[in-house]
């Protein structure tokens, strides 16, 4: 027999900013009410392009680091997976390895042992305006244009959004 995919899944948002804090016992509530995967987002306060254009955190180490120990060790008791995105507020490639230095800082003790898998979606502004630009680009602007080049091509950092389309 063909095991078949669960129709549904239990995603634990235990807070909404990793780095935010939160109750220990939103964790073990959320596991106990069935949880498939506990998720946490290290950007989501539609904190304005400064955090995005210098790679930077707007959250503490140590207040990431609290959460996340939190989060590995419930996610290794159970066996449920942890699934951190936009690290490091601005989910670029700095902010993916910045929260994977965290995390191994803190099996560096011992007893944990995750499985890390490190996303990145940083895009090169040309590769931005070229695939955009080209034959069956969606580009409604011109990459000639000098507000396009400042913007776009002069921007230390772009990150990308992974989605399904309907």
């Amino acid at each position: 027999m063909t095991p078949t995919a669960p129709t549904t899944a239990r995603v634990l948002v235990p807070v909404g900013m990793l780095g935010g804090g939160f109750s220990t016992q939103t964790v073990t509530r959320g596991i106990e009410l069935g949880a498939d995967v506990i998720a946490v987002d290290g950007g989501s306060t539609d904190s304005g392009p400064y955090y995005l254009g210098a790679a930077r955190p707007k959250t503490t180490e140590a207040a990431v680091a609290r959460d996340l120990d939190v989060l590995l060790a419930a996610s290794q008791a159970t066996h449920i997976p942890l699934i951190v995105g936009s690290c490091g507020t601005s989910g670029t490639d700095r902010g993916v390895d910045w929260i994977a230095g965290i995390v191994q800082k803190l099996v560096a003790g011992g007893g944990l042992h995750p499985r890390v898998a490190r996303l990145y979606s940083e895009q090169r502004p040309e590769a931005v305006i070229s695939t955009s630009s080209g034959p069956g680009g969606s580009l409604r602007w011109s990459p000639q244009d000098p507000l396009v080049r400042t913007h776009c091509c002069g921007a230390p950092t772009s990150s990308g959004s992974w989605a399904t389309s309907p």
